[in-house]
């Protein structure tokens, strides 16, 4: 179930930005799920730094372009998640450590289900 924050006019919500040090939350996947969909896939360090040296264009066309693994489609993404739920495959400990400082910072008591919204999100 996904969790959203209704829409209230009267209040105004805050927004704490989160940055990532990878340039995407794609890079956070296990290399070794990536592995399995084309083997030989890299170290996410050897395609940052690649990807740095080429001048950080699009990120996952360039991980398409040097892997041969497209991570462009959200459907792809949602089933190399599911793999890991199914294979306890852990996302890399930087993420875990920002998931845990947004849900440490989060208003538990303002968030409803997303069928409560005001604005209802489609997936």
């Amino acid at each position: 179930m996904r969790l959203v924050i209704p829409f209230h006019p009267v209040l105004t919500p805050t927004l704490t930005p989160f940055g990532l040090k990878r340039p995407d939350i794609t890079a956070y996947l296990p290399e070794s799920l990536l592995g399995e969909e084309q083997s030989g896939f890299p170290q996410w360090q050897v395609v940052i730094r690649e990807w740095e040296r080429q001048g950080r264009p699009s990120f996952k066309e360039f991980v398409l372009s040097l892997t041969e693994v497209d991570l462009r489609e959200n459907r792809t993404v949602r089933r190399l998640v599911e793999i890991m739920r199914e294979c306890n495959l852990e996302p890399h400990p930087e993420l875990r450590l920002r998931v845990s400082e947004i849900v440490a910072l989060a208003d538990v008591q303002r968030l409803v289900p997303a069928e409560q919204a005001a604005f209802p999100t489609d997936d």
